[in-house]
């Protein structure tokens, strides 16, 4: 039995940071091991994924817009509280999850480095030029740094030699059976500039020109969702896109679509890809940094050049008007998602944690 301490922003998005946070600690209290979980921002509801009534949550109550001189307070608080929170638990391992946060921890407890593992979730060059240097500094000499990709494997081993990829793993599977025939085209994702939905909505407007019986589908939510709106009012392509919040029940959605579309600027490696593919949804996906070339070189979708929005029209048409490559790639993207099992996910960790 070990004592297992997580440290993350939030609880309370659906995000695939909290998804996977959530999933650890439960994996790890079912196996026996004493689970605690600390967030910086204050937790004002229930996760967002259930967590197993043994497992505990502590929370710094780090306003989530603090600014300016709030902000730099907020950060020495932090750091303070980290602290305490780290040597009261005594933990056998630290679990980082983020740039930000995992650097305020390690620095907050350099006595207990060498019992960090570290994971950014997200690729390497997203850090700014302050907090690369900051990581530099403080994950050089902790346990080990878990990258997204082997893309960003050597980046991180350059920092740390004790670096290794782990893959996201996927928890949801395609009914037995051929997917849906609804017309239908999915989007999955907080409403960010990350995300890429501008991006999808400008391409969406070439596409509905060709093949206005086909609608298009985004699920999720976040700051940039009344621009979004608006976007879509100025495209005058409201009638055929629709914007839903985020589901407890994601599977129906993927179930109902054709075809999954990730047009993100950059990513970590998109637990949302690896969803699609699992279920059998046929994917067309920029090539962004970092993870949809990794995720799709076995199979299940179409890559486009990254923020090429007439290449993105250009390939969902493509897919639209050539029905007798679904089944193929359907079929490609189950067999290619069994990479990522939970089994393979946590062997990798447990090997870690030994």
């Amino acid at each position: 039995m070990k004592r297992l301490l997580f440290v993350c922003d939030s609880l309370e998005e659906k995000g695939g940071v909290e998804k996977l946070v959530s999933l650890q600690a439960n994996h790890f209290e079912a196996q026996g091991h004493v689970v605690r979980i600390l967030t910086r921002y204050a937790q004002n509801k229930p996760p967002a994924y259930p967590l197993a009534p043994g497992i505990s949550v502590v929370s710094y109550r780090w306003a989530f817009r603090a600014a300016g001189l709030t902000k730099l307070w907020r950060f020495g608080g932090f750091l303070r509280w980290v602290r305490t929170q780290v040597r009261a638990f005594k933990p056998d391992w630290v679990m980082t999850n983020g740039l930000n946060v995992g650097v305020l921890t390690i620095l907050a407890n350099p006595d207990y480095k060498k019992q960090v593992i570290a994971c950014d979730h997200n690729h390497f060059g997203n850090a700014s030029g302050l907090w690369n240097r900051l990581r530099k500094i403080a994950y050089r000499d902790i346990g080990h740094i878990v990258s997204l990709t082997r893309e960003d494997l050597p980046l991180y081993q350059a920092v740390n030699p004790r670096s290794v990829c782990i893959y996201n793993p996927v928890s949801l599977t395609s009914a037995p059976g051929r997917f849906a025939r609804n017309r239908q085209v999915l989007a999955v994702g907080r409403h960010t500039r990350q995300k890429g939905f501008d991006l999808l909505l400008e391409a969406w407007q070439q596409v509905v020109k060709a093949h206005p019986d086909w609608t298009l589908t985004i699920v999720g939510e976040g700051d940039e969702t009344p621009s979004l709106k608006k976007q879509i009012q100025q495209l005058d392509i409201g009638e055929t896109v629709h914007l839903h919040p985020f589901s407890d029940n994601i599977a129906s959605y993927y179930q109902n679509s054709n075809l999954f579309v990730l047009s993100s600027r950059f990513e970590g490696l998109s637990l949302v890809l690896i969803e699609a593919i699992a279920m059998g949804v046929p994917v067309v996906a920029f090539s962004c940094k970092t993870g949809p070339r990794e995720v799709l070189e076995q199979g299940g979708g179409m890559l486009v050049e990254a923020e090429n929005v007439s290449r993105l029209a250009q390939t969902i048409i493509y897919f639209i008007e050539h029905p007798e490559t679904w089944d193929p790639m359907s079929e490609a993207g189950k067999e290619n998602a069994q990479r990522f099992t939970h089994d393979n996910y946590f062997a990798q960790w447990e090997a870690l944690l030994r």
